[in-house]
């Protein structure tokens, strides 16, 4: 029994190592709708990620609270008295510490401005490995 069991599990792991050199390194020729993706998710996904950890970027998003306002507008003259003087309201996040997951939410935005607009090609190369992985 052991040895059928052995038999098996060789000739699986033969056809999934043929079915995977059949796949190539992913490449795009659009290199110009990747890149403005990839920008566009990027910048997605670090918001997402700024507002749901941090009250930073929620407090400068609430412009009806006058109080939040006022404390915006002193933290902005404090820093031009430093002499840094073309900081406004929107460039206060990039004081904020790194965020530890930022190579994860690169690779995530990698990942889905390679696949934006490829959905049907994706779909369909998964049917064709599944199809191929059931022989």
């Amino acid at each position: 029994m052991q040895s059928h069991i052995q038999k098996c599990a060789d000739a699986a792991d033969k056809h999934i190592g043929s079915l995977l050199e059949d796949e190539n390194e992913p490449f795009t020729m659009n290199v110009h709708y990747y890149a403005e993706y990839r920008s566009k998710f990027l910048g997605h996904y670090k918001g997402a990620r700024l507002r749901a950890k941090s009250n930073v970027i929620k407090n400068l998003e609430n412009s009806n609270d006058t109080g939040m306002m006022d404390v915006i507008n002193e933290t902005l003259s404090s820093l031009a008295k430093l002499g840094l003087h073309s900081v406004d309201a929107s460039s206060l996040a990039t004081l904020l510490p790194p965020d530890p997951m930022e190579p994860a939410i690169g690779i995530m935005a990698d990942v889905r401005a390679y696949f934006q607009g490829r959905e049907l090609l994706v779909s369909l190369s998964f049917v064709r490995i599944m199809a191929n992985a059931a022989l």
